[in-house]
């Protein structure tokens, strides 16, 4: 690999990390393991590779996307058929979530009427003998101040444990900023993607940003109020235009959805010089 590609590539791996970073943040609050996300992942590479790198007057053979994804054909042909139905669930591979499941279906930990049993810490069929079971070799004390962060279980005056929430949610979200995650992500990394591969400057797409280092707590907090008085403003303005000129029209064809986003950001000065080192 010649030098310039090596740096290319040192660079792309970086910004994946970081980019990845914030994301993983999200998914660890919510409960989505590394198994999980990787077959989410799959599903990205073969709809993408499907779609949007075929062959010019070509269909999009199998062993095309095999060759793009280093996948094998076997996994390709399976998700191809879940992409067609829109089959897009992946199995809850949580520990956390497992011991949940199990404390709720096993028999040794149920009661006769099927409802799960408050566990002393160490017995024969204690929570420790349920975490052995279904979380394979992780600690006791991890799965145990995992569900007690999460708010599943509560821990009594005698040290025994109840399961108080059979639903493992680590950490409760707005469902609707967990949408505008994924519809804003996107909308920006599309953005970003078109401008490393559009071939004039007239075909970019509008991306700037503004960004200050060593500003104080308190200017930055001046500069944030600030900055969302003119935002608004400017989003008004925005709208003011969209409003006048989203006229309903018959006419299905050549229509596009469009847009703009603006933002706030904040973070540490030597966690950022550090990665930018990295680079």
């Amino acid at each position: 690999m010649s030098d310039s590609m090596s740096q290319i590539q040192r660079i792309l791996n970086n910004t994946v990390l970081r980019i990845l970073k914030p994301l993983v943040r999200v998914l660890l609050r919510h409960g989505v393991s590394h198994a999980e996300f990787s077959e989410l992942a799959k599903l990205a590479y073969v709809d993408v590779a499907e779609n949007d790198f075929r062959i010019a007057g070509r269909k999009q053979s199998v062993a095309r996307v095999c060759v793009l994804t280093g996948m094998h054909r076997k996994d390709v042909n399976n998700i191809r058929e879940r992409l067609e139905n829109d089959d897009f669930a992946v199995e809850q591979l949580s520990r956390a979530a497992r011991v949940i499941s199990g404390w709720t279906q096993d028999a040794d930990f149920i009661d006769n009427a099927g409802n799960p049993l408050t566990l002393p810490m160490e017995a024969e069929f204690g929570f420790n003998q349920l975490v052995k079971r279904y979380s394979g070799d992780m600690p006791v004390r991890a799965i145990l101040d995992e569900l007690r962060q999460s708010g599943s279980i509560s821990v009594n005056k005698d040290n025994e444990i109840e399961l108080i929430n059979t639903a493992y949610v680590p950490h409760q979200s707005d469902e609707k900023l967990l949408q505008i995650l994924g519809i804003s992500t996107a909308d920006l990394l599309n953005t970003i993607d078109h401008n490393l591969n559009c071939v004039s400057d007239d075909q970019s797409r509008l991306q700037l940003v503004v960004d200050y280092k060593n500003i104080s707590d308190e200017k930055a907090e001046r500069f944030k109020l600030y900055s969302e008085r003119e935002v608004f403003k400017t989003l008004k303005k925005l709208n003011k235009w969209f409003t006048e000129n989203n006229q309903a029209s018959d006419d299905n064809e050549n229509k596009k959805r469009i847009g703009f986003g603006l933002y706030y950001f904040e973070g540490d000065v030597e966690k950022l010089s550090k990665e930018n080192h990295e680079e």
